[in-house]
């Protein structure tokens, strides 16, 4: 029941470390390697505020990582895993019997708008969102390929643990490597005849930036039959472009497929299904007031599906306001509920309250749900999301999602690099 934080970067290192805390029964805390120095303080508050009994990291960032936690209250004891690693045991110790409701590790959010908190996911969670993605992708006999970071949910669950639930090969490549080199990540798919691999959606259009550097022939992506393509909002523009590109080098129809996930529900809620819709034509001008009203035109705006859950997964769309569900076609705050929610924060109990603890009114069942802080609607059983409620800009009393206008500046002038565009 420990805490123990993993401060690693890419490598079999952590992945050995984050097992070796499952089988001891301590809760691992993946975290990144910090670098910038805004980066040192975010691990000084995550090492204060989660109260661990050590830290775990590799040798050249031990003595690094002791400096950085000597001014705190409790300095936690550093240790590197090749110290770990030299240690003889001499008898066979049995796994720690861990139970559902047992933490399996703490997931701590970006904290880019705030001090970070620790999502408490545990071992139950975790089993039943792995399901959850396994199942309802058919999942077996796969070969995964993947450059997400190991500390994010999405690398994390999406790919190390849901590969360990699927008995499948998983070949990583780093997130430096891919940021310098993004063909890399294709390149890698070809060479071990990948099946599924899970990347947020800016990685599309790098990749589709670089395709003329391509020969036919370079790269074949015909074994691929999932991308998961999550994390940020989904523009059907993108999507499209990647798919039409590539179907030259063998991407099949349709494989890539939107996901809609948080920490707070150890990260997948929903996924397009092939045989519904994969997009809506809404009207712009009342989606800023709160209502879909399907048209065609210039006044359209394109809608990417993120699907439905699975399992026991169920969403409810929300006036933030009022906590009242509402209707088919209209907007609201994105609320879910099952077995995949976690636990809490760590350690913050109001937090949690706030956030976890939410029930719908006239509700006989009183299930709790997790409120995400997303906007979203659900048209014919899929939910769409359109924003982030902190990113929304009321203008005369109508919502503008951030990303909106920011996809439409950087499309004014080639001068203007995309994914370079913050509107506030």
């Amino acid at each position: 029941g420990d805490p123990l934080l993993l401060v690693f970067g890419p490598g079999l290192d952590f992945y050995l470390t984050q097992l070796a805390c499952h089988y001891a029964g301590c809760v691992p805390i993946p975290v990144p390697m910090p670098g910038e120095k805004g980066e040192r303080e975010r691990l000084e508050s995550v090492i204060a505020q989660s109260g661990c009994v050590g830290v775990i990291t590799e040798s050249d960032a031990a003595q690094t990582l002791t400096d950085l936690t000597s001014n705190l209250d409790q300095p936690s004891p550093i240790v590197s895993f090749k110290e770990l690693a030299a240690q003889s045991v001499e008898a066979a110790v049995p796994a720690y019997p861990s139970a559902a409701e047992d933490l399996a590790f703490i997931q701590y959010t970006s904290g880019s708008v705030g001090e970070p908190r620790g999502v408490a996911v545990t071992h139950g969670n975790l089993i039943a969102n792995v399901t959850m993605m396994t199942e309802g992708h058919q999942m077996g006999g796969e070969i995964i390929v993947s450059w997400v970071p190991h500390f994010h949910d999405m690398g994390l669950v999406g790919n190390f643990y849901a590969g360990m639930h699927t008995q499948s090969p998983l070949h990583v490549l780093s997130p430096e490597a891919f940021v310098r080199r993004p063909l890399s990540w294709l390149r890698l798919i070809s060479q071990t005849r990948a099946t599924n691999t899970t990347v947020p959606h800016f990685a599309l259009g790098l990749c589709c930036r670089l395709a003329h550097t391509l020969k036919p022939g370079d790269i074949d992506l015909s074994s691929l039959r999932l991308i998961v393509n999550s994390s940020e909002p989904v523009a059907w523009d993108g999507l499209a472009e990647f798919e039409r590109i590539f179907a030259a080098f063998g991407l099949p129809d349709g494989c890539v497929v939107p996901h809609y996930g948080l920490a707070e529900c150890t990260v997948m809620v929903s996924h397009a299904k092939r045989d519904r819709p994969r997009f809506l034509d809404v009207n712009r001008e009342e989606l800023t007031k709160g209502h879909v009203v399907l048209t065609e035109g210039v006044d359209a705006k394109r809608t990417v599906s993120c699907g439905s859950g699975h399992l026991d997964c169920e969403v409810a769309i929300v006036d933030p306001q009022t906590g009242r569900p509402c209707g088919e076609d209209r907007v609201g705050e994105i609320w879910i509920t099952g077995s995949h929610v976690a636990r809490g924060y760590w350690r913050q109990p109001q937090e949690t309250a706030a956030t976890f603890e939410q029930t719908l009114p006239n509700d006989n069942s009183r299930k709790s749900y997790v409120r995400s802080g997303d906007l979203g609607f659900v048209h014919g059983g899929d939910l769409f999301v359109t924003g982030r409620m902190k990113d929304v800009i009321i203008v005369r009393g109508r919502n503008h999602f951030a990303q909106d206008i920011e996809v439409v500046a950087e499309d004014s002038s080639p001068l203007l690099r995309k994914g370079r565009v913050a509107a506030l």
